[in-house]
């Protein structure tokens, strides 16, 4: 004969209830409404895929609108060329 014993256990439960960004160069809060897709971020990334598997090095830093600005102007004074596309659904 097998004898089980139980007891209940509660799990502690980590919730989200609000995700701020904040811009990494004024430090102000970025707010955009949920329809936004609003994005003004650098991402730098090294690495190498192969089908077993792979390691990506990724650095990031997210800007208001307004750093945005500063950022792009900066980088096209020292030769930056930006690529425009546009997107429709």
């Amino acid at each position: 004969m097998r004898k089980i014993t139980k007891h209940e256990e509660q799990q502690k439960v980590e919730v989200i209830d609000k995700e701020e960004d904040f811009c990494d160069l004024c430090g102000d809060e970025i707010t955009r409404s949920y329809y936004s897709r609003d994005s003004f971020r650098i991402k730098l990334s090294t690495g190498s895929a192969y089908p077993e598997g792979g390691h990506v090095d990724t650095e990031h830093a997210y800007f208001c609108e307004s750093c945005a600005e500063k950022v792009k102007s900066a980088l096209i004074g020292i030769g930056v060329v930006f690529e425009r596309t546009e997107d429709d659904w």
